[in-house]
Parts: structure tokens; sequence; C-alpha cells
């Protein structure tokens, strides 16, 4: 079952799901938390990463200054 989650993850570029699914799986069965809960956490965590890499990118494809301050422009 593991590989078959990771394997769909993979193929359908869910790379945070992939990474994060099994601690969140762990957490929910604790917390006893509702599928619907855990599915949206789910997506949350990866909503999240994919925004962050989308900004990160966006960033470097600026190519501007690291630091840069109005005393210095």
């Amino acid at each position: 079952m593991n590989q078959v989650i990771d394997t769909y993850c993979e193929s359908l570029k869910l790379s945070t799901i992939q990474l994060e699914w099994r601690n969140l799986i762990e957490e929910a069965s604790k917390d006893n938390i509702p599928y619907h809960v855990f599915l949206e956490r789910l997506l949350e965590v990866e909503n999240q990463a994919r925004i962050e890499r989308s900004r990160e990118t966006l960033l470097r494809l600026s190519r501007l200054p690291f630091k840069k301050t109005l005393d210095t422009f």
C-alpha cells in the first residue's frame, strides 16, 4: 500500500504529499481526525509547498540584487 501511494504521488507530481502523508496519517490516527479534515490538511501542505517553491523560483528568475536598501540605491 505504501509503495502504491508513493507511486501515485510521484506520477501526479505531489512531492510534498509524498514526503508528508505518513506523518499526517499518524497525527490523524492519534487525534481521531475525520477523513475530510485529514484530506484538507494533506492538500494544504502540498499547496503551501507549491506556493513557496513558486515564490522562490520567481524571485530567483527576477535576478534582483540580494540586499538593496534605499541608501545604496
